[in-house]
């Protein structure tokens, strides 16, 4: 009898919520599905944002076991090593070895986490960055009420962008600073690029989008643009925007999320650099 050879096909965020596994060590990656019938499906996700279940047999060791959440999961964004995208991933799995990762492109709904329980959170622990690719823009909502819930002081509410940072006081005021560099006498310094006022109690949205070419980003919050041109970068800064936690954060920084949108919005080059200047 010849073998069947249908392949199933989904899109991730249909398989999102039964995550029990994944692994991106190889270029391709892989994931695993917990099914309704007890049975666990092992997945490829293609260029197209498929996932195609393999066909064959994996071997059990490879498999990374499913569990149960003894406590609220805790969700890293990171950039994966290879530079290939956004993602977030559980702390049942190291973030250094495994990174949910979205090629250039995607669109559509985020990871969708709807089947796991408890408390959403953004976290970057301490030396972990997120990167963000020419034209890539992070969205995010966040509320203070929720943040104090959650016990987070003050002083972790920092966004560190740098050369910019983003501060979060308790009266929901946000100050967009930028570090930048003397050229004669290598002193660091900021200077306070904006500053507007968030939503207590509410939801405040933030976005950031930053084009590679002109060394420029935007970081909208609560709809309001706040512009960060070169001349506010580090001199000897290349390659991508880098936001995460450093020593000067010590601790790190939580925020407490209801949503979380990354995606690409696939826009050209000149479009981008047009929003730039307006």
């Amino acid at each position: 009898m010849e073998k069947d050879t249908h392949i199933a096909k989904r899109t991730l965020p249909e398989v999102a919520s039964n995550i029990t596994a994944f692994d991106w060590s190889s270029d391709s990656g892989w994931l695993a599905t917990g099914e309704a019938d007890g049975s666990v499906l092992v997945w490829d996700v293609k260029a197209s944002h498929e996932v195609v279940e393999l066909p064959g047999d994996v071997k059990e060791e490879e498999l990374v076991p499913p569990r149960t959440w003894d406590e609220p999961p805790v969700l890293y964004l990171g950039f994966d090593g290879n530079l290939n995208g956004v993602g977030v991933a559980p702390t049942s799995f190291s973030p250094r070895e495994s990174m949910v990762r979205f090629a250039p492109g995607y669109r559509g709904q985020a990871l969708a986490l709807e089947g796991m329980t408890g408390p959403r959170m953004l976290e970057f622990k301490e030396g972990w960055n997120l990167e963000l690719a020419d034209g890539w823009t992070v969205e995010f909502w966040y509320s203070l009420e929720k943040l104090e819930a959650a016990g987070a002081a003050g002083s972790l509410q920092v966004l560190n962008c740098w050369p910019c940072e983003l501060r979060i006081e308790e009266d929901s005021t946000a100050t967009l600073q930028s570090r930048y560099r003397n050229s004669r006498s290598e002193a660091s310094a900021t200077r306070t690029v904006g500053e507007i006022k968030g939503s207590v109690g509410g939801w405040t949205h933030i976005a950031l989008t930053y084009d590679a070419e002109s060394g420029a980003m935007v970081f909208y919050m609560a709809g309001v643009p706040l512009r960060v041109t070169n001349e506010h970068m580090v001199a000897d800064r290349v390659g991508p925007l880098r936001l995460g936690s450093n020593s000067e954060n010590r601790a790190g920084w939580k925020i407490r999320i209801d949503e979380l949108e990354i995606y690409d919005y696939a826009r050209s080059r000149e479009q981008i650099q047009a929003d730039f200047r307006r």
